[in-house]
């Protein structure tokens, strides 16, 4: 249940992220920083998704992948 609350919110953080870039009259950098934000919102959601469906025991203990 927690996983898919989880989704939910960073699908609607990508969704507002993206409605204001899209809206604003922003820079080439403004734009950059937008979907890098967008990128890491939703890598966060997929990195804990696809944690929740390997086992534990296969992380690394400091978090890195390998």
């Amino acid at each position: 249940m927690e996983s898919s609350h989880t989704k939910e919110l960073a699908l609607i953080r990508i969704s507002l992220i993206a409605d204001f870039t899209s809206t604003a009259q922003c820079s080439k950098d403004e734009f950059g920083i937008a979907i890098d934000l967008i990128s890491e919102i939703a890598e966060m959601a997929l990195s804990d998704d696809h944690k929740e469906r390997i086992s534990p025991d296969l992380w690394p203990e400091d978090g890195l992948d390998g």
